[in-house]
């Protein structure tokens, strides 16, 4: 057998399949299966590179590389020692052979995967303080470790473009931890003098496997050989195993202290006097028989204790409320729990909350919802959970974590108080005369109105104010269950409309300044054309384009009303009197006479201004005459 064209040394730290696809890469193979075709091997067998099945003298003597050092890429010492150790956890518990975890700012410095990285109880990079990605976010599925290519997953994303998710202090101190006992070196520096610093890689790992199942729930939980690091509850669990042995001995303690499970302590003992008993492990046996013997021996001790100074542990906090330490932390930075720090005389000191902070939280919970949550009470969507926001009607509760969208909290109770202000009055109507089509659903009004520029906000106040009555059909969300007259809806968008005309806020339509100036279409178009009368780019006109042409301008239609006369006795005393009309038969085809006002008002002729805003009000008054007063009174205000 010969040997590759191009050949690259691997680095110390580098894993298996990893090396083979940057040697691939530089002999530019389209993928792995070159080389297994070559040494005569199945791919698969790469990511499971076990001695007892696998033999790499082949692959040595093609890319003329010592097989001791292929054997140091793999996890071959770990197989070893679990092997013949006889460990709490086989190897395929240990670590990850089939799938990568990635640091995003690592790979996009140095292209290739760290044998650390891939330690099922290792979730970070110490170096970037980030988070390690098992997850491709484009395919969803975990980053194959036999791929195409080193950079992409295999459905093509780029592995530099991962997401980076940044850790805290106390997450980066774990991935310190792992990072010094694997590499047997001191590489990173860690607080504190906790004896689980001195630990071996492989006795650490026995730690953490045993008692991971210890505090998650036994074998019932989820193993650790599930663990994902996008899985925040798992990761937040793996951290809590290692704070188990951080500032030792109280934090031990704590987490006995807390479980009320009768087997908890009895489990932990036989752990420590069967898979822990190594030497290594002795500074932790002698601690927890030191323990045992105080609980055993300790006193019986009857306490009064005062509701206003009663505390509880953060261990028992953290339990009580099904919450992590940074969740917890961010209420007690919000000033919704109460922390009261204790030291004690062996220089160790104790975090408690006060039982009144406690119950305080707890009442203010029941009420403190997702915001898919509060839409979907209210038949809603979150869209419009954001103009309530933005509109200043509900505000975005942040005591749990820093303003993130995908975590807004909301009092569900703000739902509960509109939907009382807005079934005031309401109506109830059987399904089957919702479905009748003088009935229209509350989405079809909101589409309706918005296509008339009003807002969804303003359409709420609307209905809180009464301006159209609401129907209601059993069994449904509120704004689901709701029905509206169609004949009330298009006379309340009119109106509306009117109503923003006058304060300029909208322009109207065509045929709606036909109304206003009673006038037809034809004649209106007609002006526009000749340039007597502007209108928008939407076709639509302006409150002052309107009062511009009305104070220029007077309609024949306006001469008819004062006068109370035929077309032709106007235009035959208007000519003798040498007033013309700038549009009409003879000027625009008949499309409309228009005369101009400083012609009228030579002559002393009296023709009254046309009032933009009592012809709107007369038109509201003919829309409502038959409404209540209370109801002419909100459109009037």
């Amino acid at each position: 057998m010969g040997s590759l064209l191009l050949t690259t040394m691997p680095r110390q730290d580098e894993t298996f399949t990893s090396f083979l696809l940057r040697t691939c890469q530089e002999n530019e193979y389209e993928s792995l299966s070159w080389i297994t075709n070559l040494i005569g091997i199945d791919i698969r067998q790469l990511a499971k590179p076990n001695p007892n099945k696998f033999n790499l003298e082949p692959l040595a003597q093609l890319l003329r590389i010592d097989e001791s050092v292929l054997w140091s890429l793999t996890f071959h010492n770990d197989i070893k020692f679990f092997e013949s150790s006889g460990g709490p956890c086989s190897f395929k518990d240990h670590a990850n052979t089939e799938y990568d975890k990635i640091c995003p700012v690592c790979f996009e410095g140095d292209p290739y995967v760290k044998k650390v990285w891939n330690l099922k109880i290792n979730m970070g990079c110490p170096i970037h303080s980030l988070r390690l990605i098992n997850k491709c976010p484009k395919c969803n599925k975990k980053i194959s470790s036999i791929r195409s290519d080193i950079n992409k997953c295999n459905c093509g994303f780029k592995l530099i473009h991962l997401p980076k998710i940044h850790l805290t202090d106390s997450e980066v101190l774990h991935s310190k931890i792992i990072a010094n006992a694997f590499f047997g070196k001191s590489l990173y520096e860690v607080p504190g003098n906790s004896p689980i610093y001195q630990l071996s890689y492989y006795s650490l790992t026995k730690l953490i496997h045993s008692f991971w199942y210890r505090i998650n729930d036994g074998r019932n939980g989820i193993g650790i050989n599930q663990i994902n690091t996008e899985n925040q509850k798992v990761f937040e669990q793996l951290i809590a195993v290692y704070n188990m042995f951080l500032n030792w001995l109280c934090n031990f303690k704590n987490t006995l202290n807390i479980s009320d499970s009768k087997t908890f302590i009895p489990n932990i003992k036989r752990d420590f006097y069967t898979k822990l008993s190594d030497p290594e492990f002795l500074v932790f046996i002698q601690e927890f028989r030191s323990y045992l013997e105080k609980e055993e021996k300790r006193p019986v001790i009857f306490r009064n204790f005062n509701t206003e100074s009663k505390l509880m542990s953060l261990g028992n906090v953290i339990k009580l409320l099904n919450m992590g330490h940074p969740s917890i932390n961010n209420l007690i930075k919000n000033g919704i729990l109460v922390e009261y720090k204790q030291i004690h005389n062996d220089s160790f000191s104790t975090r408690s909350i006060t039982i009144e902070s406690i119950n305080k939280f707890l009442e203010m919970k029941k009420y403190i919802v997702f915001k898919k949550e509060l839409a979907n009470s209210l038949g809603l969507t979150t869209k419009h959970i954001n103009l309530f926001e933005e509109s200043g009607w509900i505000k975005r509760i942040e005591i749990f974590s820093e303003k993130n969208d995908k975590k807004s909290y909301y009092d569900i109770r703000f739902g509960d108080k509109l939907v009382s202000k807005l079934e005031k009055n309401i109506i109830m109507i059987p399904e089957e005369k919702s479905k009748e089509p003088t009935f229209i659903s509350f989405s079809n009004f909101h589409n309706r109105a918005a296509v008339r520029g009003i807002s969804f906000i303003e359409l709420i106040e609307g209905l809180l104010n009464g301006a159209v009555n609401i129907y209601k059909v059993k069994g449904s969300k509120p704004f689901l269950s709701y029905y509206f007259e169609l004949k009330e809806v298009l006379s309340y968008i009119k109106i509306y409309r009117y109503e923003k005309f006058l304060e300029s806020k909208v322009s109207l339509r065509n045929v709606e300044v036909c109304e206003v100036l009673r006038l037809s279409p034809y004649q209106l178009t007609s002006w526009v054309r000749l340039g007597f009368l502007k209108n928008t780019e939407k076709n639509t006109f302006e409150y002052q384009e309107l009062k511009v042409f009305v104070d220029q301008f007077v309609p024949l239609n306006e001469l008819l009303k004062r006068y109370k006369t035929s077309y032709a006795n106007i235009a035959n005393a208007l000519r003798k009197e040498g007033i013309h009309p700038v549009s009409g038969y003879t000027v625009n085809e008949g499309a409309g006479y228009l005369f101009k006002r400083t012609e009228l008002d030579k002559h002393n002729l009296g023709i009254p201004k046309i009032n933009l805003k009592e012809r709107v009000l007369e038109l509201i008054s003919a829309e409502y005459r038959n409404k209540s007063d209370c109801y002419v009174s909100f459109l009037r205000d």
